[in-house]
């Protein structure tokens, strides 16, 4: 590459693929909200999980894989060259997250990841706990701030996990398969404590016998829902992470001249 090019982030096809993430992303949050999907997540405990489940890491994964910044007018769409020595070849114009993307380098610390992991645990724990999930189905309101506390909380996490031009995740690749598999872990160790319970643990649910899906079928189904939909989210991650930290691991010098060069650029 000649000196004193400003390459962007992404080629076009991956700027293709991110933009179809994004759109699907938002086409699935809105369809949450809508009948007869919203109908369906009062009488059906399957439904209603699967509805979380977009919420809590499907959709939030989704618009940070999108990586919406450049066209929302957020970021400027490319990326600082930066040579051999740590020296910024050409100066780009900086936006908003282009300046947040420096603010999260300057501070690649581990503690803050298990800060927003604890608060994304504790945010999808609080909407599990069964009071809560049948005040949401009698009072189908409270959605609007299930999907809005899960999915802000999520979009957060996801920022920790995966690129989202210009923002990268601040922790290390190990790392990073760690918080992704505790997140899967908790989740489906909520839905394996309903998938077990000899009663119905949401008692919102109404199933009448012989008249439509029954009480242990509906537990049984909204578990394996939200077990796949994580795995579907989260192996990925997990994967991709330890393969490219494996490949990584081949050739320690190359990893330690990049922090190196970028420590140079963003300064002391």
């Amino acid at each position: 590459m000649r000196d004193g090019a400003t390459p962007r982030f992404s080629t076009d096809t991956s700027g293709v693929v991110r933009n179809f993430l994004f759109w699907f992303g938002l086409v699935l949050w809105i369809l949450c909200f809508l009948p007869p999907f919203r109908m369906w997540a009062q009488q059906y405990q399957y439904v209603q999980a699967t509805q979380y489940a977009g919420f809590a890491f499907l959709i939030p994964a989704l618009l940070i894989a999108g990586a919406p910044w450049r066209w929302l007018g957020l970021a400027s769409g490319v990326a600082p060259q930066i040579d051999d020595d740590g020296q910024m070849l050409a100066q780009v114009p900086l936006r908003r997250m282009d300046e947040y993307a420096m603010v999260r380098v300057r501070h690649e610390r581990n503690t803050r990841s298990s800060w927003l992991l604890g608060l994304f645990l504790a945010v999808n724990i609080f909407w599990r706990v069964a009071p809560v999930v049948d005040f949401v189905v009698h009072h189908n309101w409270v959605v609007v701030f299930e999907s809005l506390s899960l999915v802000l909380t999520g979009g957060f996490f996801w920022t920790e996990l995966i690129e989202s031009p210009p923002l990268s995740p601040r922790t290390t690749r190990p790392y990073r398969v760690v918080m992704s598999i505790v997140a899967m872990w908790v989740i489906w160790v909520l839905a394996y404590i309903d998938a077990m319970s000899r009663s119905t643990f949401y008692t919102a649910f109404h199933h009448v016998a012989g008249h439509g899906i029954s009480a242990s079928a509906d537990q049984q189904i909204a578990a394996a829902l939200q077990w796949f939909l994580s795995a579907i989210v989260f192996v990925p991650v997990i994967y991709w992470n330890l393969l490219h930290w494996i490949q990584s691991e081949e050739n320690p010098t190359d990893e330690l001249n990049r922090m190196i060069r970028r420590q140079r650029w963003i300064g002391p």
